[in-house]
């Protein structure tokens, strides 16, 4: 976290959480009565927070567009990062991304990718495939550094109206 704030309680994760199923249900207007499916990816890294949390925006900019407004770097090289781009079928799905970069000491960094996207009537898988682009290229942009681990899917709503 930043310099002088706490890590975040529960109920500040829940705030946030349902943050995010707001934004992701609202974002596509007509698409508030589709579900919103979401996929995680937890992970630890052997490279340095400030190299995967460079990596990470470096990858996120590549792959579509990094949100400047929701980046937020940790004193310790760590931090957080939201940014958008196409996923699913032809990369058509608008996908929201956000990644989350913590030391873990030495030359350690644990690593949480986490997706979400509007499904209709045929599933695109367009979330987890997001997590796993990024998860390929920001291996790749750190030099094949291994990020072991596969995007559990999960519905954040059944069918949401806002």
């Amino acid at each position: 976290m930043a310099e002088g704030k706490p890590d975040p309680s529960e109920e500040e994760i829940r705030t946030q959480q349902d943050e995010w199923q707001l934004t992701s249900s609202t974002w596509m207007g007509t698409g508030a009565w589709l579900p919103t499916k979401q996929s995680v990816l937890s992970a630890t890294v052997s490279a340095p927070a400030s190299d995967v949390y460079e990596a990470a925006k470096a990858v996120i900019g590549h792959l579509g567009r990094r949100n400047p407004f929701h980046a937020q770097p940790a004193e310790a090289g760590g931090g957080a990062m939201r940014g958008s781009f196409g996923s699913g079928w032809a990369n058509m799905n608008a996908t929201i991304v956000a990644l989350e970069v913590r030391p873990r000491g030495g030359t350690r960094a644990d690593l949480r990718i986490r997706a979400g996207a509007k499904e209709g009537l045929l599933n695109q898988h367009s979330s987890e495939k997001a997590v796993r682009r990024v998860r390929d290229a920001l291996s790749e942009k750190l030099g094949g550094v291994e990020i072991a681990g596969e995007p559990t899917a999960t519905d954040a709503s059944a069918t949401q109206a806002v």
